[in-house]
């Protein structure tokens, strides 16, 4: 299920708390104004990593808008801001421009076969277990049991703290929720303890 999919749902009633409607709205915002990014790394990656590979301070730019924006006012430094350029920068940013065309879905495929396999993800259920942290600063944040529509939901919690890069704002809360996560896996699987 897409994301604009999910966010079509949210006119629907259900009584959700206000932190998760805002949540919502936040989402519809970002989905209205701030995809321009994955727009252009969707459709024109090489074009974009010429230049951002061309221009540090044109990475820096690009890579620093989105931690500033993306997160729960987390006081970046400039060492992190040049460590988070340079990751990027060293290898190349066209690899991870080029994820977003790689993995875009512009509409179904007009290939009949192909079709019916686009039908089928897009409406299967896995059996995977899922775990969900909710992050209030979180760009696209829905209700965490909006995370469980294809995937039963074994794992959810609710912060009052972080955003897009949790796992570097608050790696305790997440790290935390990954142990409980699996703690909770492995009891409902304990064969899964045994795999070599």
């Amino acid at each position: 299920m897409t994301l604009k999919t999910i966010l079509g749902l949210a006119g629907l009633p259900g009584g959700y708390p206000k932190d998760e409607i805002d949540g919502i709205e936040k989402a519809k915002e970002f989905m209205r104004s701030g995809t321009g990014y994955s727009q252009i790394q969707g459709t024109r990656p090489q074009t974009l990593a010429v230049a951002l590979t061309d221009s540090p301070a044109g990475l820096l730019a690009w890579i620093g808008e989105k931690l500033h924006i993306w997160t729960d006012s987390y006081p970046w430094t400039p060492e992190e801001l040049i460590t988070w350029t340079m990751l990027y920068w060293v290898n190349g940013p066209a690899g991870g421009l080029r994820y977003y065309k790689e993995n875009s879905i512009t509409g179904p495929p007009k290939d009949p076969e192909l079709r019916a396999q686009f039908d089928y993800l897009r409406a299967s259920w896995s059996p995977t277990p899922l775990g969900f942290s909710w992050f209030p600063k979180e760009i696209a944040s829905i209700p965490p049991e909006w995370a469980g529509i294809n995937q039963p939901l074994v794992y959810s919690k609710k912060h009052h703290k972080g955003g897009h890069f949790a796992a570097w704002e608050v790696p305790e809360l997440l790290a935390n929720d990954i142990q409980n996560f699996i703690t909770i896996v492995l009891e409902k699987e304990p064969r899964l303890l045994n795999v070599a």
